[in-house]
């Protein structure tokens, strides 16, 4: 039998509202490629929750055990375990637009497109920026350039190298190394002008293209994203300093409980309107307060 003209088919507009699953997994991805922590190895303990009940996870902590000389014929000390926990809590992050249900029909390639791309990013911005935060809490020691703190530090007081040697030297005296650095754009600038960071730095994969990665420097890769925080220091507060983060080991803890999902809510009897949203629900952690430094410079003059 040939098909009648009245067939229901996939390139029907209509056919837009009944497969709106098909646009999850764009959404996933570009949430997935612009948040950088994703793309950092070593520093960042992603745990997958997807499914289980809960929305609370524990992770056991146990103290480091040290090895010692023994006489022949002593017995060994015995050295007492300890553990200690964190907690790592989900909750769910969400963005939502708005468009007539006119504007959908005479724009439909345009309008998703866009729409995709905004509400993708606006979830990877906060999963960014919620990462960012935890890791400004961490007990560790803040890092100033030479001899200063947050009462002294001066404008002139930009990133170099030397800080970033100085901040490093201070987590290996925890026995951890530095993995990955994110500073913010203004920090990039003035490494891209210091002939020791461009000499030394070596562009690494792909990943310099598709995410905040611009390089390596001295084994550690440096990251740039604008959401890294600022605070108003020096004497009299003002001065403009940026928290840029050196991380180590297992710094930061992220777990999912669901991935990005995209939905769709239609007000047509009412005002002929289209409502998307993308939610997810992850909760974020320091794992590791040894792992992170906050290192302090100035925005310059």
């Amino acid at each position: 039998m040939a098909n009648d003209t009245n067939i229901f088919k996939n390139s029907l507009t209509s056919a837009e509202y009944v497969t709106p699953e098909r646009w999850s997994e764009e959404i996933e991805q570009v949430a997935r490629e612009a948040n950088l922590f994703r793309g950092m190895t070593n520093s960042v303990l992603t745990m997958n929750r997807v499914g289980t009940p809960g929305n609370t996870e524990y992770i056991a902590k146990n103290s480091a055990l040290s090895a010692v000389d023994v006489v022949d014929g002593d017995s060994v000390p015995i050295q007492a375990i300890s553990f200690n926990q964190i907690s790592v809590t989900a909750s769910i992050k969400a963005a939502a637009t708005q468009v007539t249900l006119k504007q959908l029909r005479d724009q439909l390639p345009t309008v998703r497109a866009d729409i995709i791309q905004n509400l993708g990013l606006a979830l990877a911005e906060k999963e960014e920026s919620d990462l960012i935060s935890k890791a400004n809490e961490t007990t560790s020691d803040v890092i100033y350039p030479g001899g200063k703190d947050a009462s002294t530090i001066e404008a002139t007081d930009t990133f170099t190298p030397s800080l970033f040697n100085k901040a490093l030297v201070a987590m290996r005296g925890d026995k951890r190394r530095g993995r990955n650095l994110v500073i913010h754009p203004a920090v990039e600038g003035h490494l891209r002008e210091d002939d020791q960071f461009v000499d030394a730095s070596k562009l690494g994969d792909d990943r310099v293209n598709r995410t905040g990665m611009i390089g390596t420097y001295f084994g550690v890769n440096v990251w740039v994203t604008t959401n890294v925080t600022e605070d108003e220091e020096g004497d009299g507060e003002d001065v403009t300093v940026y928290n840029n983060l050196l991380l180590g080991d297992r710094a930061l803890v992220l777990m999912d409980k669901m991935r990005p999902t995209f939905d769709i809510d239609r007000n047509l009897i009412e005002n002929l309107s289209v409502t998307m949203v993308v939610h997810a629900d992850y909760g974020v952690s320091v794992l590791n307060d040894e792992s992170i430094r906050v290192v302090k410079s100035a925005k310059g003059e």
